[in-house]
C-alpha cells in the first residue's frame, strides 16, 4: 500500500505542483525519476505502471517491484521499451537486496523488458555506493 500511495502522490500532487510553480517541460521526455532502496522500488513501480509519464528511470540497490507489476509490464514490453529512453538498475554484489535484484533482472530479460543492469563488485547497501550510482545515472538523464 505504501508504494501505491507514493505513486498516487507523485502523479496527482507532486508533478502538478511542480508544473504549476516552475518553468519545466511538461511531458514524459522531460521527466526522470530515480530512487534508492525502497525509493528504488517506487521508481521501478512508476517505470512499469506509468512509463507514459517518465522517460528516464534509475533504481539503486532497490527493493524490487511486485511480481504482478513486472508481469503486467512484460505483456506490453515493446511499448515500455519504446517509452523509456533510460532504464538503469544497479546493485552491489554485497548488498542484502542483491539476490532479489538478480531475480528481477532475470524476469525483465525473460519478458523482454529492456534495461541496463549493473552489478558493482564489493558494494553494499550504503550512501557511498548510491553517490557513485547517482554520478553515473545523472549524465544519462541530461544526454536524452
Amino acid at each position: 500500500m505504501n508504494t501505491d500511495a507514493y505513486c498516487k502522490e507523485m502523479l496527482e500532487d507532486v508533478i502538478p505542483f511542480v508544473e504549476a510553480n516552475y518553468d519545466v517541460q511538461k511531458d514524459a521526455s522531460g521527466r526522470a525519476f530515480a530512487g534508492l532502496s525502497m525509493g528504488g522500488r517506487h521508481s521501478l513501480t512508476i517505470a512499469l505502471r506509468h512509463s507514459d509519464r517518465f522517460s528516464q528511470i534509475g533504481a539503486f540497490s532497490s527493493a524490487p517491484p511486485s511480481e504482478s507489476d513486472i508481469e503486467a509490464a512484460g505483456k506490453d514490453a515493446k511499448s515500455l521499451n519504446d517509452r523509456l529512453k533510460v532504464f538503469w538498475v544497479a546493485c552491489g554484489d554485497k548488498d542484502f537486496l542483491f539476490e532479489r535484484n538478480q531475480t528481477m533482472h532475470s524476469a525483465f530479460e525473460k519478458l523482454g523488458i529492456a534495461h541496463n543492469y549493473v552489478v558493482t563488485e564489493g558494494d553494499d547497501h550504503s550512501w557511498p555506493v548510491w553517490r557513485r550510482y547517482l554520478e553515473t545515472f545523472a549524465p544519462m538523464v541530461f544526454q536524452n
